[in-house]
């Protein structure tokens, strides 16, 4: 059997007590059995641990051959889950006089199928603090699959902007992330319209 290979895979026969002989080398499983008799069966169970970079489906095929008897295949898969961010950006309000102020809310949820941990959150231009208002509920510090958290931060502006927000979370040693942004514009307030002259007054007859 051709074992899958990825990174931080490694296999390992679990079965107890391990067939005397079977074998992983290389990633490849090898078990030779004698004689298995009629109605007889034969089972060898094997392991890996897995990392984000495996993240996807890993396909296995095993193969039992026998001096009397035809080659025969078994397929197998497994899809290792991994965490999918996705943030999406808004600012409130979306127009606002030199110097206004804009509140941006930045809602992450994880659509994966594996919590997400050390989740941060960074916009460009730099908006300080961004502080978690909502989301975590059961308080284990992931963002669990189907969990939205919510961040918010408020900050002055002078210009027209668009500002990025960049969102990162950790799962297996690799590192996952989302990118969306929000346009602020700033409006200069209108100057007064100009008014009539004062009418001159008529002299005196």
């Amino acid at each position: 059997d051709d074992l899958p290979i990825g990174p931080g895979i490694e296999w390992s026969i679990t079965t107890d007590p391990v067939p005397a002989d079977c074998t992983i080398t290389a990633s490849v499983l090898q078990c030779t059995e004698a004689d298995l008799p009629a109605g007889g069966s034969f089972t060898v169970t094997v392991q890996s641990p897995t990392v984000g970079a495996d993240g996807g489906v890993l396909d296995n095929t095993a193969v039992v051959m026998a001096d009397n008897h035809p080659e025969r295949e078994g397929p197998a898969s497994v899809e290792v889950l991994v965490p999918v961010l996705e943030v999406v950006k808004t600012a409130d309000p979306t127009s606002v006089p030199p110097g206004g102020e804009v509140t941006y809310t930045y809602a992450v949820t994880n659509t994966g199928g594996a919590p997400a941990t050390n989740v941060t959150v960074e916009d460009s231009p730099v908006c300080a603090p961004i502080e978690l208002v909502a989301g975590d509920d059961n308080g284990n510090g992931a963002l669990d699959p189907g969990e939205t958290w919510t961040f918010t931060c408020t900050q002055v502006i002078t210009e027209t902007i668009a500002d990025v927000v960049f969102v990162t979370g950790e799962a297996g040693g690799r590192t996952f992330e989302d990118v969306d942004d929000a346009a602020v514009q700033v409006v200069a307030p209108e100057p007064p319209e100009p008014q009539p002259p004062a009418p001159t007054p008529e002299p005196p007859e």
